[in-house]
């Protein structure tokens, strides 16, 4: 976890890197070239050594700002077999791959990263973001120049709240556009290429989610989806003190089962017991319950908020309190099972495509087909009522239309869309938490391996007459994890006792499930932090 700040042309603020330095705790530092600036806030993890920061690598003419962690770093630098190495950091690996690949590199790199690199030989900047948006990189451009940074607050400008349109469908924002104006969010798998000397930039895409179908015997990938699922922790087991966060769910539970680390946490509350199935989950491990109350969340939230940058759910209170306690028992880092669901069709109201897609496939009904798509709506339709919780149902439309893909089931393109869209704030809040203590998140199933492979089963894998995430459910059972965590059902996700502590916001047009009026209350509390600039 770092905090990064590059700015191309001249910009009067420059000292935006101090509002970021929970980021990095152990070291700061800046470097300056004619147009370009590179600022940088390290958390040491891989290379615990007193380098300098940003990264200077003068006989190759590349410097970097940059935040992440590449896993597979050994494995690279033996591509670089001629290369004379100065360090043991991953910063030094992308700036040696970058000197022989180019943007190419960033194909070989498996990690979570967000950067800023300067190449001194043909004055370019490129700032680039990971495949699943693990680590975040905002961007804004002004008639001085093109500023990027880890979090919006260290932009070096005036902060104007602006219509952000995803908030009319989602209620939060988590594609480019962001609540504040002319501030834009760098979407994972892109880069943005500047021309220092121009300031001329483009915007391109170096990776996608595939789109086309594995043809294998499911005994077959169950056995490499095994293999990659342990690899993927295993890379992401730290040498220092770590811990898990557990749910009580499948998910944070393989990822125990396989890292067994000594210490994990668990959110808890006497309305939501997670702590007894979290107990389960634990292999031995110590747990510990982490609880708060409507008196905590409320004191909370002003800095919640303020690290979060723009308004986001409730999970992120419970990601607060959580990482907090890590953090006071001395933990740097945390692994967590974020992604399974987006990639393996968990959530329980894909449930509702699966049944319509399987009307849609009755030999029988295919004369009816106008009838059933006046009563249920085509596929776009019922995709953008599955994603709407705002007013703005066109706009979900357009969403849907650009991350839908032609052929998918409603499961397989709902799994496509929320991995683009809400996962991206499922991964924010986590991030900001952590860094708000210096700390680092890893998701294993996360690994760029594990999202294309995922992304290329059939549906039948998934999601069957009988269960979610079938394929990795039977991962659970190989490693013999509790069978009433492997076929739980109604695992309801991180949540707080929302309907007791706020029944004045528990209804709206969705039923339990409407948030719009906390969504407004979150908006509301966002403003007074970052324009009217309340004490937090």
């Amino acid at each position: 976890m770092c905090g990064i700040l590059g700015i191309v042309g001249q910009h009067a603020d420059t000292h935006g890197i101090n509002k970021i330095l929970h980021r990095g705790p152990d070291a700061i530092g800046s470097v300056s070239f004619p147009g370009v600036q590179l600022h940088m806030a390290r958390l040491s993890i891989q290379d615990a050594s007193d380098i300098h920061v940003p990264f200077c690598y003068h006989d190759i003419g590349i410097s970097l700002a940059y935040n992440g962690e590449i896993y597979n770093c050994d494995e690279l630098r033996k591509r670089l077999p001629s290369s004379e190495w100065e360090t043991e950091c991953d910063a030094e690996v992308i700036a040696k791959m970058w000197r022989r690949y180019g943007p190419n590199s960033l194909h070989y790199l498996n990690g979570m990263f967000a950067f800023v690199l300067y190449d001194k030989w043909s004055n370019e900047v490129f700032a680039v973001r990971d495949r699943a948006g693990e680590k975040p990189l905002y961007y804004t451009i002004t008639n001085s120049g093109i500023a990027f940074a880890s979090e919006i607050k260290a932009l070096p400008i005036e902060l104007e709240e602006t219509e952000c349109p995803e908030e009319s469908v989602f209620e939060y924002d988590c594609l480019s556009n962001t609540p504040f104006k002319n501030v834009f969010a760098l979407l994972p798998g892109h880069y943005i290429y500047v021309d220092c000397e121009s300031r001329k930039h483009k915007v391109s895409q170096w990776w996608d989610l595939p789109t086309d179908s594995l043809d294998m015997k499911y005994e077959d990938v169950l056995e490499y989806l095994d293999e990659l699922v342990r690899d993927a922790c295993r890379i992401r087991m730290p040498s220092e003190s770590y811990a898990v966060a557990l749910s009580g769910g499948l998910d944070s539970a393989i990822v125990q089962s396989i890292v067994r680390c000594p210490t994990c946490y668990v959110i808890t509350f006497p309305q939501i017991q997670n702590a007894p199935q979290a107990e389960k989950c634990t292999c031995g491990a110590v747990l510990h319950s982490v609880t708060f109350t409507k008196d905590d969340f409320q004191d909370a939230l002003p800095k919640v908020l303020y690290y979060l940058d723009t308004p986001a759910t409730w999970t992120s209170i419970c990601d607060y309190f959580l990482i907090r306690q890590m953090h006071l028992h001395g933990h740097r880092i945390l692994l967590s099972g974020e992604g399974a669901d987006e990639l393996f069709g968990g959530y329980n109201r894909y449930r509702i495509l699966y049944w319509l897609d399987k009307m849609f496939a009755d030999p029988s009904l295919r004369k009816y087909k106008p009838t059933t798509e006046f009563l249920i709506g085509k596929h776009a339709d019922i995709l953008a009522k599955l994603i709407c919780r705002g007013p703005n149902i066109d706009h979900a439309k357009e969403i849907v239309k650009q991350y839908a893909v032609e052929g998918k089931s409603l499961v397989e393109n709902a799994c496509r869309i929320e991995f683009k869209t809400t996962m991206q704030v499922l991964l924010r809040m986590p991030d900001r938490m952590a860094g708000m203590f210096g700390m680092e998140n890893r998701a294993p199933f996360l690994d760029y391996r594990l999202i294309e492979l995922a992304f290329q089963l059939p549906e039948s894998f998934k999601v069957t007459s009988e269960e979610s995430k079938h394929i990795l459910r039977d991962v659970a059972r190989r490693l013999k994890i509790h069978k009433s965590i492997v076929d739980e059902k109604d695992k309801k996700g991180l949540a707080i006792p929302y309907s007791d502590w706020f029944p004045e916001f528990a209804y709206g047009s969705r039923g339990i499930w409407d948030r719009s009026k906390f969504a407004e209350f979150m908006k509301d509390k966002w403003r007074r932090i970052f324009l009217v600039q309340e004490q937090r």
